[in-house]
């Protein structure tokens, strides 16, 4: 959900490199944890009760965005670190990162805001009732304008609006507004990243130790996605290059490995302090080439949905609204109970009372997600990406060359 970077998105950030596809080196197995995570979170907001729905990993899949922080902060570190040295280089990084989550934002939400319009016009037109009438409640007006701005993971807002996952984009957006300011200063950096982990992690073991859920939507997602984003960012600056050998060290590789998965089995205490902790070890390890991990997840079918994964965090929730709509018309027509209000990671959990029938639904559900993240990778991501990289190497080289003709 939000972390959802390949590392070629951050690399080759010289005007000389222009008008190519940026080459760097590639953590094919940071890249597969990051689409199998994607599925996870995709999965649990289907919330179809088979028994796919039921295991523990899916159920907590939600942790996937947990790594999507650290990986963000890790790779982002990794590409930017000694790159941004002056106030000078924030519209051109800026630009590039608008560029990389912006473009796939707004048109998912112009996609959510038509089949509203379609809700609005076919419950006007039909006996058919809406759950939630159009335009209103989360997918009001104000709301909407919210996503735009990309204000709307803040604590604005009371709910999750019109394309729920996107509160994961608005944080880390503004995110690397801070990310900037520190890296810029290259002396105190790391102190400075280590006192916002500790402010951050501080403020969530204080909510947990008052047995408080985390409201991810009511700026304490915030506050999450900084904690999470700087131990990515630490992970890469002050662990890695004092322990370059660490994934060669099969008990640390076993340990991390198992403490990941751990994470997602409900066993670990203090999860929302300690997970991100365990990610940014799985990170540091699978990051080094000699990983035997990483080889095994370093897979064409993997890496793919690691290339996509931002896509299919991204179009999922869309999908699933299709499909909700679909569980309505049929509901109405046939007077069965299909959509049980106020269960599932949803708010509603779709179930037809046999198991077999919802899991076959989440594979249709998946098949159709990867199909349209595919497309949408191609034909929004990869394009717009691009475009707005030349555009930011263009400034880049416009300011260089003006320093030049000054001096």
């Amino acid at each position: 959900m939000v972390g959802r970077h390949s590392i070629d998105d951050y690399q080759g950030d010289s005007a000389e490199r222009a008008s190519e596809e940026p080459k760097s080196e590639k953590f094919a197995a940071l890249e597969s944890c990051r689409g199998i995570c994607a599925l996870l979170v995709a999965l649990v907001h289907l919330s179809a009760n088979g028994y796919f729905y039921n295991l523990l990993p899916v159920r907590n899949g939600g942790l996937g965005v947990t790594y999507f922080f650290v990986l963000s902060g890790f790779v982002m570190m990794h590409a930017y670190g000694r790159k941004l040295s002056s106030i000078d280089d924030l519209v051109p990084f800026a630009v590039r990162r608008i560029g990389r989550l912006y473009p796939l934002h707004i048109a998912m939400l112009l996609a959510l805001f038509l089949l509203e319009c379609v809700k609005l016009i076919i419950v006007s037109r039909s006996t058919l009732a809406a759950g939630v009438p159009a335009f209103s409640g989360a997918n009001s007006y104000s709301a909407l304008l919210g996503g735009v701005l990309l204000i709307n993971g803040l604590g604005f807002f009371r709910d999750f609006t019109w394309n729920g996952p996107s509160w994961t984009i608005s944080t880390e957006l503004w995110t690397y507004l801070i990310f900037f300011v520190v890296v810029m200063r290259k002396n105190s950096a790391p102190l400075i990243a280590l006192l916002l982990v500790a402010g951050s992690g501080a403020a969530l073991a204080l909510n947990e130790a008052l047995g408080a859920p985390l409201k991810t939507i009511r700026g304490q997602g915030a506050i999450l996605c900084v904690y999470c984003f700087f131990i990515g960012v630490l992970s890469h600056s002050m662990v890695r290059p004092r322990f370059p050998s660490l994934g060669t060290n099969r008990f640390i590789e076993i340990f991390s490995a198992a403490a990941a998965c751990a994470t997602f089995f409900d066993v670990i205490p203090m999860k929302t302090i300690l997970n991100p902790l365990i990610f940014a070890l799985l990170v540091i390890v699978l990051s080094g080439k000699s990983s035997r991990c990483a080889r095994i997840l370093d897979k064409r079918p993997l890496v793919y949905l690691g290339k996509i994964s931002y896509s299919i965090y991204m179009v999922h929730f869309a999908v699933g609204t299709v499909l909700n709509a679909a569980a309505r018309v049929i509901q109405a027509k046939t007077s069965t109970q299909i959509l049980k209000q106020g269960v599932g990671e949803s708010g509603f959990l779709i179930d037809t009372g046999h198991r077999w029938q919802m899991d076959a639904l989440a594979l249709v559900y998946l098949f159709i997600v990867i199909a349209i993240a595919g497309l949408t990778y191609r034909t929004i991501e990869v394009p717009f990406r691009d475009k707005l990289n030349r555009f930011s190497a263009r400034l880049e080289a416009k300011r260089r060359a003006q320093a030049a003709g000054a001096v």
